[in-house]
């Protein structure tokens, strides 16, 4: 009875010892591939924020133009009254030019990151899923 419950876990142990050695092997084959993918897909989307916050910038430029433009002739328009179109106009040329700033500049020091420093990128997102 003892022996074949020997043989049994040493065939268990056996089957799992391969099993790991061709997981490894695996690993071994497909890493440098996710990893190729994992640091272009960073890319990818600090790239699309970036663009993101640049439109957003853009259009709050844009506002600041056109309200600048519709003050000129008409003194009234200069007060900040309680309506919200006014109040929101002014929270979003003061905010989002120096927000969408911020992001640019996060998105692309995160875009040199990644090209300027690949292996210490991917030690600190491993290092973030742990």
């Amino acid at each position: 009875m003892k022996e074949e419950l020997l043989k049994e876990i040493a065939e268990l142990v056996n089957l799992t010892q391969i099993g790991i050695i061709k997981g490894v092997e695996v690993l071994q084959v497909q890493a440098p591939d996710i990893i190729q993918q994992l640091l272009t897909w960073e890319v990818y989307n600090h790239s699309v924020y970036f663009g993101i916050w640049f439109f957003l910038l853009i259009s709050a430029l844009l506002l600041m133009k056109s309200w600048k433009n519709l003050t000129k002739g008409n003194p009234t328009w200069n007060k900040i009254e309680y309506s919200p179109v006014p109040i929101f106009a002014w929270g979003y040329m003061v905010i989002m030019p120096i927000v969408s700033i911020a992001n640019c500049i996060h998105n692309v020091m995160q875009i040199a990151y990644i090209q300027i420093a690949p292996k210490i990128f991917l030690i600190k997102y491993l290092q973030s899923l742990l």
